[in-house]
C-alpha cells in the first residue's frame, strides 16, 4: 500500500488550486478585452449582447465562491481520505520535509501569481474577485495549514486504530 497518500493529496490542492485562480483571472480578462472589442462594433451592440454579457458576468463572480468551495472541499476530502491511511510514525520525518518542500513550491507559485498581477498592460487583473486574491496571497499559510491538518489526521491515531 501507497503511504505517501497524504503528501500526493496535498499536492493535488496546492496544483489545482493555483491552475484555477489562474484560468479563472485569465479568462476574466480576456473576455472582457473581448466584448469591449464587441461592443465597440454596430452589429453587436444590441440587447441580446448585452444580455449575455450580463449573464457572463454573474458566472464570472460566481466562480469567486466556487474557488472558496473548492478549497474547502478539497481540503475535506484529504483529510479524511489522510485519516483512512495506516502509517508507521516513522514517516513523519518524511512527511514534515515534504510538506516544507510543498510550502515553499506553494510561495513560489504565490510570488508568480502576484507578479503577474502587478504587471501593468497584461490579461491579468483580479481587482473584480475578492476570494481567489485574498487566498493567493496567503497560499503557503494555507497550505501549511492543511499539511498540519493532514498530518494530524494522519499520525495522531492511537494504536488499536490501527490494527
Amino acid at each position: 500500500m501507497n503511504k505517501s497518500g497524504s503528501m500526493l493529496d496535498m499536492t493535488m490542492i496546492l496544483v489545482s488550486l493555483f491552475l484555477f485562480a489562474f484560468v479563472t483571472v485569465m479568462m476574466y480578462n480576456v473576455y472582457g478585452q473581448f466584448t469591449d472589442n464587441v461592443n465597440q462594433m454596430e452589429a453587436f451592440n444590441n440587447t441580446y449582447a448585452q444580455h449575455v454579457e450580463s449573464q457572463t458576468e454573474a458566472t464570472f463572480t460566481t466562480l469567486d465562491f466556487v474557488y472558496a468551495f473548492l478549497l474547502i472541499l478539497f481540503t475535506v476530502l484529504a483529510v479524511v481520505s489522510a485519516f483512512a491511511i495506516r502509517t508507521h510514525p516513522i514517516f513523519f520525518v518524511v512527511n514534515i520535509v515534504m510538506l516544507v518542500i510543498l510550502v515553499i513550491i506553494g510561495a513560489v507559485m504565490a510570488n508568480v501569481y502576484s507578479d503577474l498581477e502587478s504587471e501593468q498592460g497584461t490579461y491579468f487583473d483580479d481587482s473584480n474577485f475578492n476570494i481567489i486574491p485574498f487566498v493567493m496571497q496567503h497560499f503557503p499559510t494555507l497550505l501549511l495549514v492543511v499539511g498540519a491538518l493532514l498530518s494530524v489526521a494522519m499520525f495522531a491515531k492511537s494504536k488499536w486504530e490501527e490494527d
